[in-house]
């Protein structure tokens, strides 16, 4: 009897710890799913920024609503060109669904001019209205269409603009702003040109789903399923928040010091030198000129294309915080972004002076020369606060750069 009970007690103490287990397990993958608010940096660093005072004369809820409101919204996959961000709306941004393209002041998909670039001609860090193309129109009256997208090169603009072409639409001119996102061309771990920011995340993927349809055809041919497997998701499901708990908890040093390192705009960018090396065009000519040659010929294959259709075609390599820094104000930036800086200066400045002497080279020879404008320049000694990070502008920096354009773009 005293056995029974016995094994009967062992039994109930089991099932009792078993069954908190189980309930502090979906109560743990809840807490993972929420989330920690003084963890979320991202979102913490995103109202910095609309703090700074590149923002001093904006309602507070329309910069928050460009940083915090999901004004980047998520990206998906699309055909050749590798993805473009989903349709989304708030008081700040619109992306419209059918190409994908954000609503610019003056939007037309006919007879219009087309901006193509990354974030920056996208308007990181700008309302619809204070684009780069919403400035240019309400500057020249022309209508406009914004297809700049987060990270794309130069190389994938040119098959945009070809997809676009082969949809039948027409344009008056067609404008290139580039030069920043390619210097994925100089990441140290890249083999191969011409490539693209989400490469080593796609590659990823594909290699996990073929690993994964791998083990379902050898399942299948053997027609049996793998008792162990089924026993282990079970288990898997119960105990996986503890682990991701635990890697969480073990990962973290003190909030005060995260945020030290993550959130500090404290130190002077004149006291930050080069510590991180995963930009070789510095070092590597060869890389940096490789790396220049892609996005030229990029721009010639693109302009031999428009004007076989009569159409203008303009180059404009853009202006980052990486040329001249000292002559920037940049001491409000966060210490991250101004680490960045540090680190990659010299592998921007010899890829963009890679990149004006191969045109200057190779121009002549496509009749192309009076396509090209260098505006690397033309935010050093600006008057007022500009960059938000190492590569995006406020809102004051694209008119600036808008005007520029109104003045060399001619249109009939």
């Amino acid at each position: 009897m005293k056995t029974r009970q016995y094994i009967r007690v062992v039994w109930w103490n089991a099932f009792f710890i078993a069954l908190v287990v189980v309930i502090f397990s979906f109560a743990i993958r809840s807490y993972l799913n929420l989330g920690e608010v003084n963890a979320n940096h991202a979102t913490i660093r995103k109202t910095i920024k609309a703090n700074y005072p590149n923002y001093k004369n904006f309602k507070q809820e329309d910069v928050l609503a460009i940083f915090t409101g999901g004004g980047e919204s998520r990206s998906s996959y699309v055909p050749f060109t590798g993805w473009r961000r989903e349709p989304y709306k708030n008081r700040a941004v619109i992306v419209e669904p059918r190409w994908r393209t954000r609503l610019s002041l003056g939007h037309a998909e006919q007879r219009s001019v087309w901006f193509l670039g990354g974030s920056t001609t996208w308007g990181t860090g700008a309302t619809n209205e204070t684009t780069i193309p919403s400035f240019f129109s309400t500057m020249t009256g022309e209508r406009v269409w914004n297809f700049g997208e987060s990270a794309y090169t130069s190389f994938q603009e040119l098959i945009q603009l070809q997809m676009m072409l082969a949809n039948g639409y027409t344009h008056k001119a067609v404008i290139f702003y580039d030069g920043v996102n390619e210097s994925f061309y100089c990441n140290a771990n890249v083999q191969s040109l011409p490539t693209h920011a989400q490469f080593d995340d796609y590659f990823q993927y594909v290699s996990h789903y073929r690993e994964l349809e791998q083990k379902l055809e050898e399942a299948q041919s053997t027609h049996r399923i793998d008792a162990l497997d089924l026993m282990a998701q079970p288990f898997q499901f119960i105990f996986s928040p503890y682990r991701d708990l635990y890697r969480r908890a073990t990962s973290k040093r003190s909030i005060s010091a995260k945020l030290d390192r993550s959130l500090s705009t404290d130190t002077p960018f004149s006291q930050f030198r080069r510590k991180n090396f995963y930009k070789v065009c510095g070092d590597n000519p060869e890389r940096a000129k490789a790396a220049a040659a892609m996005t030229v010929e990029a721009w010639l294959l693109a302009h031999d294309l428009l004007r076989s259709r009569g159409i203008p075609s303009y180059f404009f390599l853009q202006p980052t915080s990486h040329i001249k820094p000292e002559s920037h104000q940049l001491d409000y930036l966060l210490d991250r972004n101004k680490q960045r800086i540090a680190d990659e200066r010299d592998s921007f400045v010899k890829r963009y002076r890679e990149t004006k002497r191969i045109w200057h080279t190779r121009c002549g020879i496509h009749n192309a020369c009076d396509s090209f404008y260098d505006l690397s320049e033309i935010l050093v000694g600006f008057r007022e606060p500009v960059f938000i990070d190492e590569l995006h502008v406020s809102p004051n920096g694209n008119a600036f750069i808008a005007k520029k354009m109104s003045e060399i773009v001619r249109l009939d």
